[in-house]
């Protein structure tokens, strides 16, 4: 990992009544904006100049879990168990299309090329397209935590809660149904990241390690134990040398 890193922290300061009400789950920077997905229901859009509140984005009846944004567009993902699509800084606060993939709370969503791929506590893996046309890539009996996506891999982070197993899966978009199981951690796999080559990826887990995978030998690489408690996100910069 780069040595030195910097940290940077803003504090956004507003009314009280136009800032969450509760926890935060998802974070999303783009384009000079700060968006944050609330477990009030409520995604709301921040300057990153000012750091003052410029928009709210409400719909959603149950927690926002997670974010995508694709140009002037943004999908929200809901334990109400709805993608909303919106238009980005539209005066138009309600949303353009509500997408019903799933049959639970949806947890992670993924934009690749012109399909969304979504995830959530039915086990189900979606592509839906900007017609709403949904197809089932995958399903497991298991929950899917989060993905993540590259030109042709998609990688899972699954809840095993009835058994023993703590692996993360890979799949190709050109065959679902051929399986990569990375087998490394002694607990809960939380989240999953593949490096844009699709040679290596990143997980993190319950066990409070983040290991880093050679994807075609599915060996570790390296394991980081900088934490001391469970790891539930990551985020990354890939380049040749330092992630």
């Amino acid at each position: 990992m780069r040595e030195n890193s910097k940290t940077l922290t803003a504090i956004f300061r507003n009314n009280p009544e136009s800032l969450h009400q509760k926890g935060v789950n998802r974070l999303k920077l783009d384009s000079g904006c700060l968006f944050s997905a609330g477990r009030d229901g409520i995604v709301n859009q921040y300057s990153l100049s000012d750091c003052l509140l410029t928009k709210s984005y409400k719909n959603h009846i149950h927690w926002v879990n997670d974010l995508e944004i694709s140009e002037s567009l943004i999908f929200s993902a809901s334990s109400d168990s709805r993608i909303l699509m919106w238009r980005r800084d539209s005066e138009n606060s309600k949303p353009l299309n509500s997408i019903f993939a799933h049959r639970d709370y949806i947890y992670s969503i993924k934009f690749v090329g012109s399909n969304l791929i979504s995830a959530g506590e039915d086990g189900r893996l979606m592509r839906t397209d900007l017609d709403s046309k949904s197809t089932e890539l995958f399903s497991s009996q298991y929950s899917i935590w989060s993905i993540d996506c590259s030109q042709n891999l998609i990688g899972l982070a699954l809840s095993f809660k009835v058994t023993d197993k703590k692996t993360a899966k890979i799949l190709d978009f050109r065959n679902p149904k051929s399986e990569l199981e990375l087998k490394g951690h002694s607990n809960l796999v939380r989240k999953i990241l593949i490096r844009p080559d699709e040679k290596v990826a990143l997980t993190c887990s319950s066990d409070s390690s983040v290991k880093l995978w050679d994807i075609g030998t599915r060996k570790v690489i390296e394991t980081y134990s900088m934490h001391s408690s469970s790891v539930f996100a990551l985020s990354s910069y890939w380049d040749q040398e330092y992630l």
